[in-house]
């Protein structure tokens, strides 16, 4: 579902890293940040946003906020945006199961002229109280501080590094950068988050685990737009535990908070990152992309399952961008049912457990492949053929998924296609 611009978001009071394949360099040919300079030019603000994953994949170490740490070092004098890019490409490259996620939205020609005030924010959770199901992350800190260092070098002024926060806090420190009395029009903001995530946000340090991924599985156990398939498997092994005393199941910075953070910032002509380096952080990006021009209150077209008609995109100028974001959500809404119904069959005990998983799968796999032949298909031969005759044509779709942990190329792929077909 497309979001509706918040008008009004609170404000707050007040290592080493791996080599990349190769670094970027300023001045050589067409930059990212170039290429996405026309994009939404009726918007007076930008944000560029990036995921360390896909909705559907989880995050390794040296991940994306090392490699980023890598370009800045190795290019000093290259655009932010050039940089996660060279930074996405560098984790997708060392990682392949590691699907990062990028896209921009906005006016980059403003974003591109530079000026204002330039703040940053780093959140860094590396210690969190139901350690049995999110354990310490040891590298979140030292990267946040090597990041405050590198974008301090580039005029970026520090809102400080702040550990181990719950999302109430992390929701203050985000909307005070981007939002607070002191951003002015013009003003560029970075809000970086490394730690811990989950398919619906970010995780404070006080989550609940194991009742949030049960709530969030229940809820995610269904296909979007879907009306003729009963894929569902009545997971009511996810239900039914308590929060443990100190706990919290609703520790969770959502990612359409976020979303809605950046469009009130973007509505008021600042230029904000959003980088997230966490398990499943792509689903921010999602969100970016279900309406580009950030207009307050605007929506767009929309496709969320294989019901959807197909005949007013075909006659929107933005046809393709369109049509692969659709084909994305319907992809994502499978494959989340798909992780959901395979944890409940794990979940209703030891006997049987990895027959009744098997079960999963294999039904799951039939429908997916049923889905890809009715409706998938037709889509990305249709989105190939808008990107060739547009001369941005990079390569075929890749084929469909084998199992839950397969979707990420096919997701990325039509990350790339959408973003390449909304550029003018």
């Amino acid at each position: 579902m497309a979001l509706k611009l918040e008008t009004h978001a609170e404000t707050a009071t007040p290592g080493a890293t791996p080599s990349a394949p190769s670094a970027p360099r300023a001045g050589r040919g067409v930059s990212y940040a170039e290429g996405r300079a026309q994009l939404s030019p009726q918007a007076s603000g930008s944000a560029m946003v990036a995921g360390s994953c896909q909705t559907t994949e989880e995050a390794y170490n040296a991940g994306l906020t090392a490699q980023l740490l890598t370009s800045l070092q190795r290019a000093p004098d290259a655009n932010l945006d050039d940089a996660v890019a060279h930074a996405r490409t560098a984790v997708n490259r060392l990682h392949p199961d590691q699907n990062a996620s990028l896209t921009t939205v906005g006016n980059h020609r403003a974003r591109a002229k530079g000026g204002g005030k330039k703040r940053a924010v780093y959140l860094a959770n590396a210690r969190y109280a139901d350690a049995k199901t999110f354990g310490p992350l040891d590298s979140t800190v030292n990267e946040a501080q090597a990041l405050q260092t590198s974008l301090g070098s580039r005029g970026y002024e520090s809102q400080g590094i702040h550990q181990n926060q719950t999302a109430a806090q992390m929701k203050q420190l985000a909307a005070t950068t981007a939002l607070g009395g002191r951003v002015q029009e013009g003003d560029h903001v970075v809000v970086h988050y490394g730690g811990h995530g989950l398919t619906s946000g970010l995780v404070g340090v006080n989550l609940d685990g194991q009742v949030r991924v049960r709530q969030d599985a229940i809820e995610e156990s269904a296909i979007p737009g879907d009306t003729n398939r009963d894929l569902k498997a009545a997971p009511a092994s996810l239900q039914g535990r308590a929060p443990k005393p100190g706990l919290d199941p609703n520790d969770v910075l959502p990612y359409t908070t976020l979303d809605a953070i950046a469009r009130s910032a973007v509505s008021k002509g600042v230029h904000v990152s959003l980088i997230l380096d966490a398990c499943h952080s792509g689903g921010v990006a999602d969100l970016a992309r279900t309406q580009r021009d950030l207009a307050p209150g605007g929506t767009s077209t929309e496709t969320t399952g294989p019901t959807a008609s197909t005949a007013p995109i075909a006659s929107a100028p933005e046809a393709g961008a369109a049509l692969a974001t659709g084909t994305k959500q319907a992809l994502v809404g499978i494959q989340l049912a798909w992780k959901a119904d395979a944890m409940a069959a794990r979940q209703e005990g030891n006997a049987g457990a990895a027959a009744r998983e098997a079960e999963v799968d294999t039904r799951y796999l039939a429908a997916l492949q049923q889905l890809w032949a009715e409706f998938v298909a037709a889509r990305l031969a249709s989105i190939e053929s808008e990107l060739k005759a547009r001369s941005r044509y990079m390569g075929a779709a890749p084929p469909s998924p084998t199992g839950p942990k397969a979707f990420g190329a096919v997701l990325a792929w039509l990350d790339q296609a959408s973003d390449a077909l909304a550029a003018p």
